[in-house]
């Protein structure tokens, strides 16, 4: 019947203000802030049609611009393979990584606008992959998807979303580390036991994080970027472990060293002929 919410609830006389929607948690994790039993649209609580399809097509569009440069960077690795040494390679490896979420970003984008385009019902919102169209409120807007990890589609783009962004983080630590370990004994970057270690900590180090969000289930369908992301449920656990712990440690070891670099490099120029 038109109208009605097709929610699953455990209490019928559960009410949920403002754009909210009724649902369930079978996770028994507060769904929307602090509340367990109501969730907000697909297209969030607190913005407008006419916002949403500004962020939308936005998003469209810097994801295809960042495609455009990621093939040109690539382009350009690629014609100077030879040329190109550790450690200056990662860096080719880190726009490849960033070309991939881009990638993804576009298409989860065009599977929400080819949804709308083929909708029946022109009244109803743009159905992407961060909606759940199973629970819709009497404005017919449906749930922002809670249980990614039930979804196979949104769990893959989940997975190749999550892995690429922990592969950047992971790669800009191996470089800051290797150009400290090259200013402090050039040598060593020549031996090839550096360049093996340089590999296995890029490409291995996301992989645990990636297993545990999956194992956790904590993936759900994101508002701002309309695709599938770190799950909102238990917000501030979920984003401290998966987000900014990776964020934190990275950062800091980057920063540190960058320090030692400088410092480095700084006590070489002071015993530099040239300065003397």
């Amino acid at each position: 019947m038109s109208g009605l919410l097709s929610c699953s609830l455990t209490n019928a006389s559960v009410l949920c203000s403002g754009k909210l929607i009724p649902y369930h948690s079978q996770a028994s994790q507060p769904v929307f802030g602090t509340l367990h039993n109501c969730s907000e649209p697909c297209n969030g609580a607190f913005f407008s049609q006419e916002q949403v399809d500004i962020l939308h097509y936005s998003n469209l569009v810097l994801s295809c611009l960042s495609i455009i440069t990621g093939c040109i960077i690539l382009f350009l690795y690629l014609i100077n393979y030879c040329k190109i040494k550790h450690p200056e390679a990662p860096i080719y490896y880190i726009a490849g990584l960033q070309l991939v979420i881009s990638t993804m970003q576009l298409i989860s984008g065009l599977y929400g606008t080819f949804n709308s385009m083929s909708s029946t019902n022109s009244s109803s919102d743009s159905e992407g992959l961060h909606c759940d169209d199973r629970y819709k409120n009497h404005f017919n807007e449906s749930i922002l998807l809670q249980d990614g990890g039930d979804n196979p589609f949104c769990l893959t783009i989940f997975a190749i979303l999550y892995y690429s962004f922990l592969s950047i983080l992971s790669w800009w630590t191996v470089i800051t580390i290797e150009w400290l370990v090259t200013s402090i004994k050039r040598k060593i970057t020549k031996k090839k036991y550096l360049y093996i270690i340089s590999h296995i900590a890029g490409w291995s180090i996301p992989i645990p994080f990636l297993f545990t969000a999956a194992y956790l289930n904590a993936v759900s369908g994101s508002t701002t970027e309309m695709t599938c992301w770190i799950s909102r449920r238990n917000e501030s656990l979920y984003q401290l472990a998966f987000i900014i712990t990776p964020l934190s440690d990275s950062g800091l070891i980057a920063r540190k060293g960058d320090i030692v670099t400088a410092y480095i490099s700084l006590q070489g120029m002071k015993k530099s002929p040239y300065l003397s």
